[in-house]
């Protein structure tokens, strides 16, 4: 299943960290980066965190691919 998350598309992460210090902020910077990258990358796309990778899906009927992750026993946040 790594290998279908490999495919999502992501802005470049920094070794280690990810994406992490993009997100370091107020909470109205943190709505303005998951909208920028909404659009940017829409419909899905990742952020690639210090452990784990969080999958974004912008749009409910999308959510096709939340399917494909519960089945496959990924973790996902709704």
């Amino acid at each position: 299943m790594r290998f279908y998350i490999r495919n999502i598309p992501n802005p470049p992460p920094l070794p280690i960290l990810g994406n992490v210090l993009d997100f370091v902020g107020s909470s109205e910077h943190l709505w303005n980066i998951f909208r920028k990258l909404g659009n940017h990358y829409y419909p899905i796309y990742k952020v690639i965190g210090t452990f784990d990778d969080m999958v974004n899906i912008r749009h409910p009927d999308d959510a096709e691919v939340n399917k494909l992750l519960i089945k496959n026993n990924i973790r996902c946040v709704l």
